[in-house]
């Protein structure tokens, strides 16, 4: 939840990376993206779509300040507050101003960041997601079921299918913009990575709301219970 690693034992670690899915141990975008889906959820209807963007803003900055200004955690926030902020003044986001605005803070505070290995990775995959993901997706939903009994089947989870073919367009523009670092620093290709993430991103969504749920209810019942302990 707050991408801290220090009591993961060293063989889980390299485990995931392994299965690539080593992201899922460190926050970025992802972390933000189930954090402004869950604000929206919550608040929406209690206060509207403008203030709740309010709310995205506020916690998306706390978020960055408790997980101590990670590189991808910078790059994930700024764009997700650039994002937010569009829809505030009612301007379109360009997504390349967003990610080199995110990187051009980052490398201010600290010019070394850039050979940061997660920082390679964070921003690599995202520019993968951005220039490859539209093309792979559109070469999935071209493919055709000959097989009568089975295109019946999936049609009726037509809604399952095109979310999975959506995530693993994800995961292949990604892989495939993060291959050179992985194999650089690594030395390793993950060959079953499409089954991994498609497994985690079924779990990982409820599994990060309703932690980040409690995070924020922590915040109030300590010093509740503070006062109550003073009281009593």
């Amino acid at each position: 939840l707050l991408g801290e690693g220090n009591d993961i034992d060293e063989q889980i670690q390299e485990n995931f990376r392994i299965s690539n899915i080593s992201h899922v141990l460190a926050v970025s975008g992802m972390h933000v993206g189930y954090i402004i889906i869950g604000i929206n959820l919550i608040f929406t209807k209690l206060l509207g779509k403008r203030k709740t963007k309010y709310c995205i803003i506020m916690f998306l900055i706390i978020y960055m300040f408790l997980t101590n200004f990670t590189p991808s955690i910078v790059r994930s926030g700024v764009m997700g507050i650039l994002v937010t902020l569009s829809g505030l003044v009612h301007r379109k986001n360009d997504v390349f101003t967003s990610i080199s605005i995110s990187l051009l803070i980052i490398l201010i505070e600290n010019p070394f960041a850039i050979m940061s290995i997660g920082l390679q990775l964070s921003y690599l995959g995202t520019i993968g997601i951005i220039l490859f993901h539209s093309k792979i997706f559109n070469l999935l939903k071209k493919i055709q079921i000959k097989n009568p009994k089975i295109k019946y089947t999936l049609y009726k989870f037509n809604n399952v299918a095109e979310k999975i073919k959506e995530i693993i367009a994800v995961t292949i523009s990604a892989q495939i913009a993060i291959l050179p670092v992985q194999l650089y620093h690594f030395n390793l290709i993950g060959t079953y990575f499409l089954i991994t993430n498609l497994l985690v991103s079924i779990i990982i969504g409820p599994i990060l709301i309703l932690g980040i749920l409690v995070i924020i209810v922590s915040f109030v019942i300590y010093p509740l219970s503070k006062i109550l302990a003073l009281l009593l």
